[in-house]
């Protein structure tokens, strides 16, 4: 059969007369793969690892919603507010609380992910880890801030948050 095709491609089976040169260049290669890593990371990292490390930092969204809203639904924040508590005081409390829970939950992500030798972390600056990571949690609590205005008991928050 191989024969066949490169009579085919010089010109035989047309009567063509094809340089004998510009044929000979023509190589066949296999399609381009990725190469393995050890201990199969690629592959797990690949299908697994955005979510995996996006649910670790999931964590933060889960305890400020549901405090918060437990606040809310025992009455908490407006005993404090009777008694001369700001909202901007009462807010920025919560959000430095919370800041630095994700200050320590983004380090923790980044030494676990280098203890276990995970590829990602070994050859990506620390820094840049860092700042992903803590800003994502930043954004987390933003966004049970959101959340906690339209959720008004803490058994609907832990129902959302099953399905979000």
């Amino acid at each position: 059969f191989c024969s066949l095709f490169e009579d085919y491609l010089r010109g035989k089976q047309l009567g063509l007369k094809i340089p004998e040169k510009v044929i000979s260049n023509v190589f066949v290669k296999g399609f381009p793969r990725v190469p393995n890593r050890p201990n199969g990371q690629l592959s797990i990292l690949s299908v697994t690892g955005p979510q995996f490390f996006s649910l670790c930092m999931m964590i933060i969204l889960v305890v400020c919603l549901y405090s918060i809203v437990l606040e809310k639904e025992y009455k908490l924040r407006f005993g404090m507010v009777m008694m001369g508590l700001r909202n901007s005081a009462y807010w920025i409390s919560w959000f430095l609380t919370f800041a630095f829970l994700g200050f320590i939950q983004s380090w923790l992500t980044i030494g676990f992910g280098a203890a276990f030798q995970i590829y990602v972390f070994l050859y990506s600056d620390v820094g840049a880890l860092f700042v992903t990571f803590f800003i994502f949690a930043l954004c987390l609590i933003t966004i049970a801030f959101l959340l906690s205005t339209f959720i008004s008991t803490s058994k609907s928050a832990r129902t959302f948050l099953v399905f979000f």
